[in-house]
């Protein structure tokens, strides 16, 4: 087998020899010690730093016009949250960037989070860039979703696993699944992440039937409602969705049927249910089903005031 050895940039060499410690370039433990990385034109210095209020406050002093119009304040509130609830993972990558005129151009949310929240956190300060490297830092990666981290630990259908866990956060916080909550009170996926560890296996035992299940309710909707009826009963909880899946078996007059129905005529309908309708009428099929009622409608709509509350699986 030849190998072919391709021409390399000095200046990429050098970054590759700082990220991999060779010539010296480990990032440093003290964190008064600086690493430099030399370019052709200037110099891009990496350093780490613990971030208090003041510190954030004298960083936030220079920010070019570009980054106040793009800041979400729904966003630090976030971040701030994270903070607060000592979630907040340092040294995880993410640096704050000061361009070559001292303008901040990455980090502006986690420093407005900092003094809000009146933390401290430790991170990354990289200082020299070029002030056109703002215009590309948010187009070169997205933000790591639950399905992501649950993926990367190894879980299988981790997309699937994430929608169910997040059904039932919202299930669990008082909230309407699948997303529940409003802008000021939504889950991070850290929080997401811990949920779902500590229900890990009957996850994945209901993300499997969530699956088979994909053709009458979505994969993680069905992957919810399995759930949350396991732990209710797990046999009776199996018999629901293997009816609910094939159809058969189903007595004319069984709350299952009048479900089964109603998901199968909505994928065709012009004025679709929401799902938050479509969990809610299972949840009240379940909770007829599981104690031999029949039914000779199933409905559930949200008043405007709001005064129907989401049903409770028993």
């Amino acid at each position: 087998m030849q190998v072919r050895v391709l021409p390399v940039p000095v200046y990429c060499l050098t970054l590759f020899n700082f990220y991999s410690g060779r010539g010296g370039g480990v990032v440093a433990q003290n964190r008064t010690e600086e690493r430099s990385i030399r370019m052709t034109t200037h110099t891009v210095i990496v350093k780490e730093i613990n971030v208090t209020k003041d510190v954030a406050l004298d960083l936030l002093q220079k920010i070019p016009e570009e980054q106040y119009r793009r800041l979400r304040l729904s966003h630090v509130d976030k971040l701030a949250r994270i903070m607060k609830a000592r979630e907040w993972q340092d040294l995880n990558g993410d640096t704050i960037v000061v361009d070559v005129d001292g303008y901040l151009i990455d980090g502006h949310h986690r420093l407005r989070a900092v003094v809000q929240s009146e933390s401290c956190i430790i991170t990354l300060l990289v200082t020299g860039v070029k002030r056109e490297a703002f215009y590309s830092l948010d187009q070169q990666s997205r933000p790591r979703g639950t399905a992501d981290v649950l993926t990367i630990e190894g879980y299988s259908k981790g997309a699937v696993r994430a929608a169910g866990v997040r059904s039932l956060w919202a299930y669990r916080a008082g909230y309407s699944p699948p997303k529940g909550g409003h802008a000021g009170v939504q889950p991070t996926v850290r929080q997401l992440a811990k949920l779902h560890k500590k229900h890990d296996i009957a996850l994945g035992k209901s993300a499997v039937v969530g699956v088979k299940g994909k053709k009458i309710i979505s994969v993680g909707s069905g992957t919810f409602l399995h759930f949350i009826f396991s732990e209710i009963n797990a046999k009776k909880a199996d018999i629901f969705f293997a009816k609910l899946t094939t159809g058969t078996n189903i007595q004319t007059d069984s709350p299952i049927r009048f479900l089964r129905d109603r998901l199968l005529f909505d994928k065709s309908d012009v004025k679709k249910l929401s799902a938050t309708e479509r969990l809610a009428l299972a949840i009240l099929a379940w909770n007829a089903w599981k104690v031999g009622k029949p039914l000779s409608t199933l409905r559930w709509r949200r008043k405007r005031d709001g005064s129907r509350a989401f049903p409770v699986a028993v």
